[in-house]
């Protein structure tokens, strides 16, 4: 592949030219997105993806952000922490913003010849579930051990087959993460799900949309981290995660789900 491997370098950018950012660990990425999520006016930005912003000075500038960053200063910490705080906090924010807003505006063009190409070649398999054209965490992987993987994002691109078996991706979840999808080439139909409590295995329908050439969607740690994706014609999915899921695959799971009634479903873990 050509087309993807471009992408991802660009995506990289975003992140190695920023330390701090490249430096996090999972976990505070997963809080720090959290932050993000549960402000409303930023989550806004990100579901309409009004995200252009020329560097992080402009990212200081947006009011609810700059709340974040004073409702910090007040917790009982010393100055170096907070500091710490809103340096890591502004990167992340930035660095997520500019990559989707980069991802937001590729034409699905370019992947189309390839995978006419592949598909005359007879290179890509009508019985697989969902085929993986490409995947930037196995590109790293070939140099180095995911302990010591170097870059927290991953770039996924997913081509589903209506002459396969199966052409969807079941009721999955991603713990943690900040997941931006785009649809290349074809439609598909996404249902995403809420949990209704941290401990309960209840969620609600909370977006059905369905998603065609060009268009944009994204899940956060909490809202719509449940979803269901199925195809509604071949079809191309391009997806950013943040953080990538390392050694930490087992953490994802697949779920069957029962109709409780108007929007609420109960999930059940496939094991």
């Amino acid at each position: 592949m050509s087309f993807i491997p471009k992408i991802r370098n660009s995506v990289i950018k975003n992140f190695t030219k920023n330390k701090i950012l490249n430096n996090l660990k999972r976990e505070e990425i997963s809080f720090l997105l959290e932050k993000i999520e549960n402000n409303k006016n930023l989550l806004n930005f990100f579901e309409k993806f009004d995200l252009n912003f020329e560097n992080e000075k402009d990212v200081k500038e947006i009011p609810e952000i700059k709340e974040i960053l004073l409702e910090k200063s007040h917790d009982n910490v010393n100055e170096k922490s907070i500091n710490e705080f809103n340096e890591r906090f502004v990167s992340l924010y930035y660095g997520i913003s500019s990559t989707c807003n980069l991802l937001k505006n590729i034409k699905g063009k370019e992947i189309l010849k390839e995978i006419n190409w592949l598909n005359s070649k007879n290179l890509i398999s009508t019985t697989e579930e969902y085929k993986f054209l490409y995947d930037s965490v196995e590109e790293e992987a070939k140099n180095q051990s995911l302990k010591k993987m170097k870059y927290n994002v991953n770039i996924k691109l997913f081509y589903l087959n209506m002459n396969s078996n199966f052409n969807f991706f079941p009721v999955h979840d991603h713990p943690g993460m900040f997941v931006f999808s785009k649809c290349l080439h074809g439609e598909m139909k996404v249902l995403s799900f809420t949990k209704k409590t941290n401990n309960s295995n209840e969620v609600e329908l909370t977006n059905e949309k369905y998603i065609k050439k060009e268009d944009c969607c994204c899940l956060f740690p909490q809202k719509d981290n449940f979803h269901f994706i199925e195809a509604q014609e071949d079809s191309v999915l391009l997806d950013f995660f943040i953080p990538h899921y390392g050694e930490n695959l087992n953490d994802r799971h697949y779920y069957s789900t029962n109709h409780k009634g108007k929007l609420l479903f109960e999930l059940n873990r496939l094991e």
